[in-house]
């Protein structure tokens, strides 16, 4: 009976690479903070123009057309199921007048948020008929910025507070899980080196 020849690859160090550590320690949590650095980019743009727009000037706009955009998007829970979220928003395009010039606008609000259910951006909608006169609010110093409804937005700061959470958990959770990452592979790397230096166990032959 033939007997197998030994393997000649040395084992597979069960500590992790740098490359690993790296992807998984550092990318991997900072990920979500590039994701929240975007919204709470935005977040602080609505905030800054909506407490610009309480001292603009005030006009009259006329509803050009208005309607209900449908948007849809999908995440996976905790049990890998997929789940779609659908949310309303109304839109509004509207003109007015700035001495003698005309102006179209489509900024119903700074950082408005939008509606979970479609009876909500319908009961909405109801303020913005085509041809309807309503107020707007715009710059004085650049007319063609508008908004139908001034100032902040409260929901705008909720945003803010949790992306900035996010933001602040992912940069401390990439430095704790490299930190970690490192110390089990530098455990592991040491149990594998106390196993090649016992003559009596196979990885000896390794060494």
């Amino acid at each position: 009976m033939n007997q197998a020849p030994p393997n000649s690859r040395p084992p597979i160090s069960p500590g992790c690479s740098k490359a690993f550590i790296f992807v998984v320690g550092r990318l991997f949590p900072l990920s979500f903070g590039f994701g929240s650095i975007i919204f709470l980019g935005f977040g602080l743009w609505a905030i800054n123009k909506g407490m610009q727009s309480e001292d603009w000037d005030k006009g009259t706009a006329t509803v050009l057309k208005s309607n209900i955009e449908k948007s849809e998007s999908k995440s996976k829970d905790a049990r890998g199921f997929t789940r779609t979220s659908t949310s309303y928003s109304v839109r509004v395009t509207y003109s007015y007048t700035v001495e003698g010039n005309n102006y179209e606008g489509n900024t119903v609000g700074f950082g408005t948020m939008s509606h979970n259910e479609r009876s909500d951006a319908q009961e909405e909608l109801k303020s913005y008929p085509t041809g309807k006169s309503i107020d707007v609010y715009y710059d004085p110093e650049n007319p063609s910025d508008s908004v139908l409804k001034k100032g902040v937005f409260w929901p705008m700061y909720i945003v803010i507070a949790i992306m900035s959470v996010i933001l602040i958990g992912s940069i401390w959770a990439s430095f704790a899980l490299t930190k970690y990452l490192k110390k089990r592979t530098a455990d592991a790397l040491s149990l594998v080196q106390e196993k090649a230096d016992d003559p009596e166990h196979p990885f000896s032959k390794y060494s």
